[in-house]
């Protein structure tokens, strides 16, 4: 018997979205971590913004992160933000993909009507 989902996307937009919530709060952990830690503001400015219902965005503010990032040509690039989305990206689009397929689970057994 077939299952229309349609009906069921709320449940799977909360399920996406808790996911890439906590996604983001990985990225901003592991960023802050790498982050160079001289005077602590680096890492006290990197962050996560939900901009829609399906965007989060994760960021640094203050204007020397990008130098710190890709460096200058009198500063070596100390990068944080790249390392940060490499090391966890294949765990979180993981984590993604279980809790919605948890979800798809639960309507098709019925649990979720």
């Amino acid at each position: 018997m077939a299952i229309n989902l349609t009906q069921y996307i709320p449940q799977l937009i909360e399920a996406c979205m808790t996911s890439l919530e906590g996604g983001a709060g990985t990225l901003v952990g592991a960023a802050k971590s790498k982050a160079p830690k001289k005077t602590g503001e680096l890492q006290a400015g990197i962050g996560k913004k939900k901009v829609d219902l399906t965007i989060i965005t994760v960021n640094a503010t203050p204007k020397q992160s990008v130098f710190q990032e890709l460096g200058t040509k009198h500063h070596k690039p100390q990068p944080f933000m790249r390392p940060a989305f490499d090391n966890n990206a294949i765990k979180i689009a993981d984590k993604a993909e279980k809790d919605v397929l948890r979800v798809v689970k639960a309507i098709n057994s019925g649990k979720i009507r």
